[in-house]
């Protein structure tokens, strides 16, 4: 396998990462809940890295480095995974886990990249319901921290509490997700994978 058929592979792995964290209450809670968001800023920083990959592999022949750049600029999504992966980089991007402002950051020639908020759900079953109160949701990331605490200061198996991570990116001022799934931080990573996939084709990934 060449070497960027692993990176190319790695970028999927960390795409049905997020998937799987956004879609389901199956990932035990057992690291400080901002440390989950940072998920989504390694899958842009690996999506963003594809194309150094890709350059300076000997193996991949079908296509130049201008060739490679020119479908980066001109593929959204992948342009705003290298703006998320640059402002992350240089402390200009503008994260929200709980009630902090907007500010705006760099831009981009299909839209202006202004940050990504995150919301948290927590999932448990106290043993106790009378002594620990069970909440499943909340959008503030040291609140779902707190929760974990408390259930587990209640007696709860660490291990019986499970986390969702959803996140939504700000471009231009409008949100780019469904307003009710809170999905567009996940929707712009799948698509910069699938962006990927296409430029090097389908046979990338046999074997």
């Amino acid at each position: 396998m060449a070497k960027w058929e692993e990176q190319l592979l790695r970028i999927i792995r960390w795409e049905r990462r997020l998937w799987n964290l956004m879609n389901t209450a199956d990932t035990i809670f057992d690291r400080e809940a901002e440390s989950y968001a940072d998920d989504f800023y390694s899958c842009y920083l690996e999506c963003c890295h594809m194309k150094e990959w890709l350059k300076k592999d000997r193996e991949f022949n079908t296509a130049t480095n201008r060739e490679i750049e020119e479908y980066v600029n001109n593929t959204p999504s992948l342009c705003y995974c290298v703006d998320l992966a640059n402002q992350h980089k240089h402390c200009n991007l503008w994260v929200m886990t709980g009630t902090e402002k907007w500010k705006k950051t760099n831009r981009n020639k299909d839209g202006e990249i202004q940050g990504l908020r995150f919301s948290f759900a927590i999932h448990g079953v106290p043993d106790d319901p009378e002594k620990c109160e069970l909440i499943i949701d909340t959008e503030d990331a040291v609140g779902v921290d707190r929760i974990k605490d408390k259930w587990i200061k209640c007696g709860m198996d660490s291990n019986d509490i499970k986390i969702q991570v959803f996140s939504d990116v700000l471009i231009d001022g409008e949100w780019g997700g469904d307003k009710d799934k809170f999905d567009g931080a996940y929707e712009l990573a799948s698509e910069a994978v699938n962006a990927w996939m296409s430029f090097v084709e389908p046979k990338a990934i046999a074997g």
